[in-house]
């Protein structure tokens, strides 16, 4: 295996080769991952961005959001996408060793 193939196993979990043709039912599954992937950055208020910035309903771009919506608009997915990676880059895991440290000193 290549550094690439390892490093999109690591990084997204699955890994598709440049210029594959891959069929719907593959595609579903890997928008699937993707969407669960970017469920843990996506916060409330990025509904009602992303449904502004696309001019689609905020329901329709929280069932984009949860995975509930079947073969959904790309425009709403890449504003998801846009979204969780930059929520991304100021996510703190709550449940870290180091913030539950934090937490318990601040209530002691």
């Amino acid at each position: 295996m290549t550094s690439e193939v390892l490093l999109s196993l690591w990084k997204y979990g699955y890994y598709v080769a440049p210029g594959a043709e891959l069929t719907k039912d593959q595609r579903e599954a890997l928008l699937a991952v993707m969407i669960r992937r970017m469920r843990r950055y996506l916060e409330q208020r990025d509904v009602g961005i992303v449904a502004r910035r696309t001019c689609y309903p905020a329901e329709y771009v929280l069932r984009v959001a949860t995975g509930r919506m079947l073969d959904p608009s790309p425009s709403v997915v890449r504003a998801l996408q846009e979204r969780a990676l930059k929520n991304k880059k100021n996510y703190v895991d709550p449940l870290s060793e180091e913030q539950m440290m934090a937490m318990i000193e601040q209530l002691r």
